[in-house]
């Protein structure tokens, strides 16, 4: 660990700062977070001009704790330790655009932004 956050580089799969080349469809993603980074706070960025919104949401379908009913979210945060499981779906997405993962500063006590049936944002 670090004496200040963000000054080591993280690693994915062996590879720092990885690249993957998507198709137009929906994928599933297992995050484990095996950092000794504490906490991530995550979401996928898209560029401004290819949604309304900054983030792309996803659906959380599985935790350490199993498989769960579908819950759409725009991020979320990830302890040491912990497992996750995604759909992301890219299928709106313009295959010559970047879509980046990217981990962000947030307040410790944390209440993941939850989209309900289309009603805006969920509870703060």
């Amino acid at each position: 660990m670090t004496a200040r956050e963000g000054e080591d580089t993280p690693v994915f799969n062996g590879k720092a700062y990885p690249f993957l080349a998507v198709e137009p469809r929906r994928y599933r993603l297992r995050i484990l977070n095996a950092s000794n980074e504490p906490f991530w706070r995550l979401r996928f960025d898209v560029p401004r001009d290819v949604l309304l919104q900054p983030q792309l949401p996803f659906w959380l379908i599985g935790t350490d704790g199993g498989f769960r009913a579908p819950l759409k979210m725009l991020d979320f945060l990830i302890s040491s330790a912990e497992r996750y499981d995604l759909i992301v779906d890219f299928s709106g997405m313009p295959r010559t655009r970047s879509i980046r993962c990217h981990s962000f500063t947030g307040p410790l006590a944390y209440s993941p932004t939850v989209l309900a049936r289309g009603e805006g944002r969920g509870s703060q």
